[in-house]
């Protein structure tokens, strides 16, 4: 999630967010069995990050797994390979974004999973769903 002044785009796979298979692993405490799954995942990941050129944000990025801003390439790498196995905080990230001033959430991407997420957890923000050229010339105007 990428956050400047007053909005935020969040860009993801909502999977583990939708699946009842993953809620339900959850709720029944066998994340480890996910850590220890996805472990190999995240090494391959993070060699793949390493060696992917990045250019420091121009804008804070929020982490998913502290809810905190993240400012430097090398805090992203260790983020983006650290997701894959640690625990999701979106309320949170949503509610701290909202605290500091964000006041318009955009979803990129098929769906709306994400905008109706952020109007359940804060009620005075707007939201916009885009999936298509004309909600991307629609952000444009917004943004």
């Amino acid at each position: 999630m990428c956050c400047e002044s007053r909005y935020c785009v969040a860009v993801t796979n909502v999977t583990a967010l939708t699946d009842p298979y993953v809620a339900a692993t959850a709720a029944a405490g066998l994340g480890l069995i996910y850590d220890t799954l996805m472990t190999p995942a995240a090494e391959e990941m993070g060699r793949a990050i390493m060696s992917t050129p990045l250019k420091p944000p121009r804008v804070p990025v929020v982490s998913n797994i502290t809810a905190l801003p993240l400012t430097s390439v090398n805090e992203i790498r260790r983020e983006l390979v650290g997701q894959l196995t640690a625990g999701v905080r979106w309320e949170d990230s949503v509610r701290m974004m909202a605290a500091a001033g964000v006041d318009l959430f955009i979803e990129i991407g098929a769906g709306n999973v994400l905008t109706g997420l952020v109007k359940r957890i804060v009620k005075d923000v707007g939201t916009l769903s885009v999936s298509d050229p004309a909600g991307i010339e629609l952000m444009r105007t917004l943004v």
